[in-house]
C-alpha cells in the first residue's frame, strides 16, 4: 500500500492540529437506543431505533428534528436509509426491508427470505440475518445478506428477487470456501461495491461476477463519496497509531492511506463528506474533520462519551450525528448537531500558524517563533525520541533518518505536524 502522492488529493503522511474549539454539540432529539438518521431530497429527518423488544421503528421530521413523528409500520431493527430513484429504503433483520414512496412517511415491508433461505446453514436463520449492504445503480436495487444469503438484486424496487453469482463471492480460508458476512455497499464509478468484515469486492454486470478488490478488510464497513475519490474506514477496535486512518481508492484498485495522528482509537463507525470537509466519528464522542482530506484533522470535541456515534449527515447549517448507547434509560441517546459555523478550516490554521506561531525545520533545527511550553518528537510509530520543556530550539541532531511527528505546545495552542529528517 502506498501513500498518495498528489497533495491535492490526500497528504502523504497526514499533519493534523488541533485548534482550541468550543463545544459546542447539541442534542436536539431524544431517542432510546437510537440506530440511525437521514436527511432525505426533500428535507424530512427520518430516525430508527435498535430496541431488543422491536417497539420502536422509523420516526420522521418535518421541522429539522423539533418533533418526531412515529410511523405505522412493523419495527425489525432498521440500520440506515437510502434513497434510491422514487424510494427510500430501511434495511433491516429477518430478511426485511422497508420501502417508501412518499419521502418517509408511510412505509411497507418487503422480504426476501424466499430468495436467500435455501443458502443458510441451519433452518431459521432468515429470523436472525440482518441486511446492512444496500444500494442502487442504473435502476437495479442490490442487497447484501449478513447470515450467508449472498447478494441479491431486484429490478422492480424489491417486488422481485435474483441471485448474483455465488462462487465469485466466496472467499478462500485456506481449508474452505466461504460467503463473507456483508456490512456495507456502495456504487462508485459506476459500479457497486461490496464491503465486508473479510473481503471487498465489485461486481461486473455483464459478466455476472464479483471481482475481489486489493485491499485488506478487517471489517472496513464505513465508506463515503469524496468527489472521485471513494474513502472507507475500519469499523472495529485499533489503538495501533501506525495503522491508516482511513483508505482512499480513485479506481478501486490502489488503495492510499490517509492518517490521522490525533486518533487515539481508529474504530470509524461513521464518516461522510459534504463537499468541502470529510467527517469521522467513532466510540466514546470521538469527532474528527479535515476540510484538506487529513492534511490537517481537527477535533470537534462536545459528544457525550460511552456511546458510539453510528451515522453522519449535514444539510447547510449543522452537522448531525446519530448517539447510540445500548442501555434504554441512557437519555444521551438520540440526534445530535454541531454549527457548521463553529469548524474550523485550513485557512484559520494558516493564520495561526505563521502570524502567531510558526514552527520550522531546518537541516538538524526545529525552531518555534515563541518559547514553548512543551515539545515532542516521537517517530511514525508513535515512539517518542525528544521531549523537552520551555524552549524555542531543538537539536535534531540525534536522530536517524526518517520521518517524524512533531507538538508543540505554546501559549495554549497546540500544533501538530511532521518533518523528513
Amino acid at each position: 500500500m502506498k501513500q498518495l502522492l498528489l497533495k491535492s488529493v490526500v497528504a502523504a503522511g497526514a499533519i493534523a492540529t488541533t485548534l482550541p474549539l468550543s463545544a459546542n454539540w447539541e442534542q436536539i432529539y431524544e431517542l432510546p437506543q437510537a440506530s440511525a438518521h437521514y436527511i432525505t431530497k426533500e428535507g424530512l429527518i427520518l430516525m430508527s431505533d435498535l430496541r431488543d423488544n422491536l417497539d420502536g421503528g422509523i420516526y420522521y421530521s418535518e421541522d429539522k428534528g423539533k418533533t418526531f413523528t412515529k410511523c405505522e409500520v412493523a419495527d425489525y431493527a432498521y440500520n440506515k436509509f437510502v434513497e434510491i430513484g422514487d424510494y427510500i429504503y430501511a434495511p433491516g433483520k429477518a430478511c426485511r426491508i422497508a420501502r417508501s414512496e412518499d419521502g418517509g412517511r408511510t412505509w411497507e415491508v418487503l422480504n426476501y427470505t424466499r430468495s436467500v433461505e435455501e443458502f443458510y446453514e441451519k433452518p431459521g436463520m432468515a429470523d436472525e440475518t440482518v441486511c446492512y449492504a444496500i444500494d442502487g445503480l442504473d435502476g437495479v436495487l442490490y442487497v447484501g445478506d449478513f447470515l450467508g444469503g449472498g447478494v441479491i438484486k431486484s429490478e422492480d424496487n424489491g417486488e422481485t428477487w435474483t441471485h448474483t453469482d455465488r462462487e465469485s463471492q466466496m472467499v478462500d480460508f485456506g481449508d474452505e470456501k466461504a460467503m463473507d458476512n456483508y456490512y456495507n455497499m456502495m456504487a462508485f464509478n459506476n459500479e457497486i461495491y461490496l464491503f465486508g468484515l473479510y473481503s471487498v469486492h465489485k461486481y461486473n454486470v455483464s459478466l455476472d461476477r464479483w471481482e475481489t478488490v486489493p485491499v485488506h478488510s478487517n471489517c472496513l464497513a464505513t465508506v463515503t463519496i469524496a468527489g472521485d475519490i471513494m474513502i472507507a474506514g475500519r469499523a472495529t477496535e485499533n489503538q495501533n497509531p501506525d495503522t491508516e486512518y482511513l483508505l482512499a481508492t480513485k479506481d478501486g484498485y490502489t488503495w492510499d492511506q490517509i492518517f490521522n495522528p490525533e486518533a487515539d482509537n481508529l474504530n470509524v463507525r461513521c464518516i461522510d463528506y459534504d463537499g468541502k470537509y470529510l467527517y469521522a466519528a467513532g466510540p466514546n464522542g470521538r469527532f474528527y474533520y479535515t476540510d484538506n482530506m487529513g492534511e490537517e484533522w481537527y477535533n470537534g470535541k462536545g459528544l457525550p462519551e460511552m456511546c458510539w456515534p453510528l451515522v453522519i449527515s449535514c444539510d447547510d447549517d449543522y452537522v448531525y450525528t446519530t448517539v447510540y448507547h445500548y442501555d434504554p434509560s441512557q437519555v444521551i441517546s438520540g440526534l445530535w448537531r454541531y454549527p457548521k459555523s463553529s469548524l474550523a478550516s485550513s485557512a484559520a490554521l494558516e493564520t495561526l500558524k505563521y502570524d502567531n506561531l510558526s514552527v520550522n525545520v531546518d537541516g538538524n533545527t526545529l525552531t518555534v517563533t515563541v518559547p514553548a511550553e512543551n515539545i515532542r518528537i516521537s517517530d511514525v510509530a508513535g515512539k517518542q525520541a525528544i521531549h523537552l520543556n520551555n524552549t524555542s530550539n531543538v537539536d535534531l541532531g540525534v536522530l536517524t533518518p526518517g520521518v517524524y511527528l512533531y507538538e508543540v505546545v505554546a501559549g495554549g495552542t497546540r500544533v501538530v505536524g511532521k518533518f523528513v529528517k
